[in-house]
């Protein structure tokens, strides 16, 4: 008697589906204790005014992308950070201007600002008044 031929095992080959990453909430926030203004998460948004009111103020920018960013006011720093294809307009800067991770960015600085460090970045273009 002729024993059955075992069928080879089914291998579902079909792709999962990758797991959605909900979109992260844009914040724009002020820490008075920290005088720390932190702008995080934009995307496509043209108006983004940050209106520092101390000089001893800090402007941190996070993972922003096709946006302008206004500060009006004198600031101590400003740190970009992971952000892409985006505008900054800036009066005054006390310490720096410090950028990180970034690509496309477009700086116009209406004012001082005594240094612009630039790290694994590119695509920077500065217009200096």
């Amino acid at each position: 008697a002729e024993q059955p031929k075992a069928e080879p095992p089914v291998v579902d080959v079909t792709p999962k589906a990758e797991k959605a990453t909900p979109a992260k909430e844009a914040k724009n926030s002020y820490d008075e204790a920290q005088k720390r203004h932190t702008v995080e998460n934009y995307q496509d948004t043209q108006d983004i005014v940050i209106d520092a009111q101390k000089p001893a103020d800090s402007i941190n920018v996070y993972h922003c992308k096709s946006s302008v960013i206004t500060v009006k006011g004198k600031v101590t720093n400003i740190n970009i950070v992971g952000c892409e294809d985006c505008g900054f307009i800036f009066d005054s800067v006390i310490a720096g201007f410090e950028i990180v991770n970034s690509k496309k960015l477009q700086l116009q600085p209406n004012s001082t600002v005594p240094q612009i460090i630039i790290d694994k970045t590119s695509g920077v273009t500065i217009y200096m008044n």
